[in-house]
């Protein structure tokens, strides 16, 4: 059957059993298969170029230290998340070694069956946050709106930040 599919039919297909089965059979827990998916995310957006290897290996504690971070999950959940990243990225250089291609699938894959899982999760997280945390947290994503590089966010929290926080961050 795969034999008479074009490469991206193949890539599909590789994806639609990736996140409906496998993904679905490893991680039992919500939370963990929303980290799992958030784990392909991290690895679709990472920038590196090919001619400096793509940078899948360097991402990886990256991609571990957010998932700690957002979903508040110990150690061996998040490893367990990498290594089954590592395997499906191994999977996937079987198909193709183009990892733009991996990339650009991956996200329209996820954003096509995921949203409202994540929509979902953000609502949760937000209806935990305190007054302030939420006020703080519109003020990001205007900012964010109102912003092209990320690296421009400092000036708009300069605000918020001490006396002694902005003298820190100007040397």
């Amino acid at each position: 059957m795969l034999n008479n599919l074009n490469n991206n039919d193949k890539i599909k297909l590789f994806l639609k059993n990736v996140f409906d089965r496998d993904l679905a059979m490893k991680f039992t827990n919500d939370i963990e298969k929303l980290a799992a998916i958030d784990a392909f995310i991290q690895f679709a957006q990472n920038p590196t170029s090919m001619s400096a290897g793509y940078g899948i290996e360097q991402n990886y504690p990256y991609i571990m230290k957010n998932l700690a971070i957002r979903y508040n999950l110990k150690e061996p959940f998040i490893n367990d998340i990498i290594l089954f990243l590592k395997e499906i990225v191994k999977d996937m250089e079987k198909l193709t070694t183009d990892f733009y291609t991996w990339r650009n699938a991956i996200k329209n894959y996820i954003v096509n069956n995921y949203t409202d899982n994540f929509l979902e999760w953000y609502e949760k997280v937000y209806a935990n946050l305190g007054f302030k945390e939420r006020n703080e947290f519109l003020f990001l994503l205007y900012a964010l709106s109102n912003t092209t590089y990320v690296n421009d966010l400092h000036k708009w929290y300069v605000c918020f930040l001490t006396k002694k926080k902005k003298l820190h961050n100007m040397t």
